[in-house]
């Protein structure tokens, strides 16, 4: 009964210790050489763990920074001087350059939508629903060109397509 109260003390100490930052601290008379060991082992692994999680916040921000000084193009919706062909290339090239994956590609592609454009992808979203899982680029591309490609293009490109033999 006593050995698990000095357990539970020891594990108490370690997983506060390793998210403080701090070095454990252990009352002599309670803690037992075993539990001393343990702790010295697994204080070092939760620091690497919350090293690691702070990492992943900072490339993130970092990306984010770099996809903005990039200066990505814009897109607000079906209008003559914007090409929607040409927002795609662009930042399908810029997430090849940031190594940006499917989920993110969409969240700084959405920010990059105005108008129009960023109107349709917030109700499609809400038509999605909440318990569904993060929109991949793939997706996103499917409903956005489905959305936003003109359909006498379409036809057009269609019959070009066609005509190549």
């Amino acid at each position: 009964m006593k050995e698990d109260k000095i357990q539970e003390d020891v594990i108490s100490v370690s997983c506060s210790t390793a998210l403080s930052n701090t070095p454990p601290y252990f009352p002599y008379k309670y803690v037992s050489s075993i539990a001393i060991t343990f702790v010295m082992w697994a204080y070092p692994r939760m620091q690497a763990s919350n090293a690691k999680k702070s990492a992943s916040v900072t490339s993130e921000a970092n990306r984010v920074g770099q996809f903005m000084r990039i200066n990505p193009p814009k897109y607000s919706g079906p209008k003559v001087e914007e090409d929607l062909q040409e927002f795609v290339d662009e930042m399908e090239k810029i997430f090849r350059v940031i190594h940006v994956d499917q989920v993110e590609g969409v969240e700084l592609a959405v920010y990059q939508l105005k108008d129009v454009a960023n109107q349709w992808y917030n109700e499609w979203e809400d038509a999605k629903g909440e318990s569904v899982d993060p929109t991949i680029w793939t997706e996103f591309m499917e409903a956005f060109l489905d959305r936003f490609f003109p359909l006498k293009l379409k036809e057009a490109k269609a019959k070009e397509f066609m005509n190549l033999k």
